[in-house]
This record gives C-alpha cells, sequence and structure tokens, in this order.
C-alpha cells in the first residue's frame, strides 16, 4: 500500500513546475500499469482458485451424501459449498485482492487524467495566464469595470 499512496501524491499539479510534472508523466504511469497489472494477475489467480475449491467441495458433498445413501439436490449442494469455510476463506482473498486491483485502477485512470490536464495546463502557460497576479476585491471589480468600459467604447466604433 505504501507504493500506492507515495504514487497518489504526484496527482498533485504544481502549476510553477509544470515542466517537471510532465517529464516524469510516463514514467509514474508506467509504474502505475506495471502494478496494476501485477495485482490484477493475483486477483485473476485468486478467483481461479475460489472455482477450484468450489469444485473440490461440490465433488466432496456428492461423494459424502451417496457414501450416507442421501439423495442430493444442487440447491443442496451449492448451498453447502457457499457456506462452507474454505469457499469463505477463497473469497475473503479474492475479494482483497479485488480491492486492491479497483484501487490501481482508480489510480491509473486518474493519471490519465492527469495527463490531459497537464496538456492544458501547459497550454495556459503558453497563452501566458500564468504570468499575470491574482487580484480580489475591490481591484477585481475595478478591473472589470474598466473592462466593460473598453468593451463598450469598441462597440462604438464599430458602429460609427
Amino acid at each position: 500500500m505504501a507504493l500506492l499512496e507515495e504514487l497518489q501524491k504526484y496527482l498533485i499539479i504544481d502549476k510553477d513546475e509544470l515542466d517537471i510534472a510532465l517529464t516524469t508523466q510516463a514514467d509514474i504511469f508506467y509504474r502505475i500499469s506495471e502494478e496494476h497489472s501485477k495485482v490484477l494477475s493475483l486477483r485473476d489467480e485468486a478467483y481461479e482458485n475460489v472455482k477450484m475449491i468450489d469444485a473440490d467441495l461440490n465433488m466432496a458433498i456428492r461423494e459424502d451424501a451417496v457414501a450416507d445413501g442421501r439423495k442430493v439436490t444442487e440447491g443442496f449442494v451449492a448451498n453447502a459449498v457457499q457456506t462452507s469455510n474454505g469457499h469463505r476463506e477463497a473469497m475473503e482473498e479474492y475479494l482483497i485482492l479485488k480491492g486492491k486491483a479497483d484501487e490501481w485502477s482508480n489510480l491509473k485512470d486518474s493519471f490519465s487524467q492527469r495527463a490531459h490536464a497537464l496538456r492544458e495546463l501547459v497550454q495556459l502557460y503558453v497563452a501566458g495566464y500564468y504570468a499575470t497576479s491574482s487580484v480580489s476585491g475591490a481591484s477585481t471589480q475595478a478591473t472589470q469595470h474598466e473592462h466593460e468600459q473598453y468593451l463598450a467604447a469598441r462597440r462604438k466604433q464599430r458602429k460609427a
């Protein structure tokens, strides 16, 4: 989990370090994809283990019933398999690995979104968006008022 949490920290983009974010994006995405693949493989193995345990339990339950001379229904066998300790333990392991795979999948998706965000932020940087300082309060209103006056003057010029 430590690696997952470490890589999650890279989701935050510092607009003053876009060059670093861009140069590390591919490497980080590769590391995430690699870990995601490993966890998916473990999850799939755990699922196969659940199916094997269920099949073994199914056979054992049927053999025991035949040895005892009991008639067995599909519902009885299915319930006995689902409630057995072996099935429960294997399913718990599978669900834990499924949760980990989902976390890595979410991180991978987030880094895909990060790549798109980086492109947009770079375009803003190239356009000079970050060159101006941000202002607030009365300054913003004054600037907005000046801009509205400028636009009104431009409209008058076009009509003339």
